[in-house]
């Protein structure tokens, strides 16, 4: 290590290893380097015993972040990347985020802190994380099984619909309400994943309504700095994700709370 030393608190990407070289580590898009490895999908992660780490993955925490706040940069650097530099959102713009997950939260924030107008949808088993969007900032939400959710945009949008809907919750179901929220020459960032095929009516999409239907994948260098700056800043609080706070020796219980969704994240502590 040249630049990192012995003590110093550090958050780090999941970026295993990059070439470099190809357009998109030159354009600053290191999360679509064609020759990109992350951390445990593509060999050891943070539950083998040692983990190496590029040195130039690794961010100073700083001063005001506790390092279970610091465990949580990398959900709110994906956020900044679906909302700042994805969807390009904009101050006093409408936005829908489908999934109230931490993505989805942290998404909800994001869109928050640049002035827009949020509605988050989920459904009667999120309501504690829906609770959490209110604070978080979202002017409203939603029901998506219980309430007609394009319906309840449209009403608050004078017909026209939502500039920007983000689809956090990777369930194929939701796509159908959530692409029927967009405006005409809106945008639709698929930030959840679906591990399946989606069906889309191409016609009402791309000629009907003129739609940017736009990906949104991990994070990049940039995003990390606008994550740690939001956190270091305060404008975005993760602590209230923080379900619970467990010992390493207790991942299978950890899991559980995850599967049984009686928490949102919980941070294991070695």
């Amino acid at each position: 290590c040249e630049r990192r030393k012995v003590g110093e608190r550090v958050t780090s990407e999941t970026t295993k290893s990059l070439c470099g070289e190809c357009r998109f580590c030159k354009e600053g898009r290191s999360n679509i380097c064609i020759r990109r490895t992350g951390m445990s999908s593509s060999g050891d992660g943070c539950f083998a015993k040692y983990v190496t780490i590029l040195e130039s993955s690794t961010h100073v925490l700083p001063e005001r972040i506790s390092f279970e706040a610091g465990a949580l940069t990398e959900p709110l650097a994906c956020a900044t990347h679906a909302v700042t530099e994805q969807a390009e959102v904009k101050e006093g713009e409408f936005v829908v985020v489908v999934g109230p997950g931490s993505l989805g939260l942290l998404v909800a924030r994001c869109a928050v802190v640049l002035g827009a107008r949020v509605v988050v949808a989920g459904t009667k088993a999120d309501a504690e994380r829906l609770d959490l969007a209110r604070k978080f900032g979202a002017e409203r939400t939603a029901d998506a099984k219980a309430e007609d959710l394009p319906q309840i945009v449209s009403r608050m949008t004078d017909g026209y619909g939502a500039d920007v809907v983000f689809e956090c919750s990777g369930a194929p179901a939701a796509v159908p309400s959530a692409m029927a929220c967009v405006r005409k020459r809106g945008r639709y960032i698929q930030a959840g994943i679906f591990h399946t095929d989606v069906t889309l009516d191409f016609d009402d999409v791309f000629f009907v309504r003129e739609l940017s239907l736009i990906g949104s994948h991990t994070s990049n260098r940039a995003s990390w700095l606008e994550a740690l700056r939001l956190l270091g800043g305060g404008q975005v609080d993760v602590q209230p994700l923080i379900s619970a706070e467990l010992p390493l020796s207790e991942w299978q219980e950890a899991f559980n709370l995850l599967r049984t969704r009686q928490a949102i994240k919980v941070v294991l502590k070695p």
